[in-house]
């Protein structure tokens, strides 16, 4: 006769191990984000033939156009990936109009390589 107990004794441990999976990134991120407001406030954004550049309250970032592995489009948003890992979300509505998110995509075209 089998015992029952050494059944429950593993599925329970392996349970709990695909719920931490599963949640926990979630959960630390969240945790980030609210500890560190400041580093996701508002900033400007700009686009020039050389990269970009971001400026916050407490930061001034340039990043090269080579530092760019690819970008994907969606219907909102352009993400562009520094790593499979690294994307910057711009979204479409931060444009003023059609033509400058086209603009925009073609500026992207020409510098990244598009997924």
């Amino acid at each position: 006769m089998v015992d029952e107990s050494w059944g429950a004794a593993l599925v329970l441990p392996c349970l709990v191990i695909i719920i931490l999976g599963i949640f926990l990134p979630y959960l630390v991120h969240r945790r980030v984000y609210h500890r560190n407001p400041r580093l996701y406030g508002m900033r400007t954004v700009t686009f020039d033939e050389h990269g970009l550049k971001s400026d916050s309250e407490i930061a001034h970032v340039e990043i090269k156009w080579t530092s760019f592995e690819k970008f994907e489009e969606t219907k909102n948003l352009f993400l562009t990936f520094q790593t499979r890992d690294i994307v910057g979300i711009v979204p479409k509505r931060a444009f003023g109009n059609p033509a400058t998110v086209e603009q925009f995509r073609e500026l992207l075209t020409s510098k990244v390589r598009r997924h």
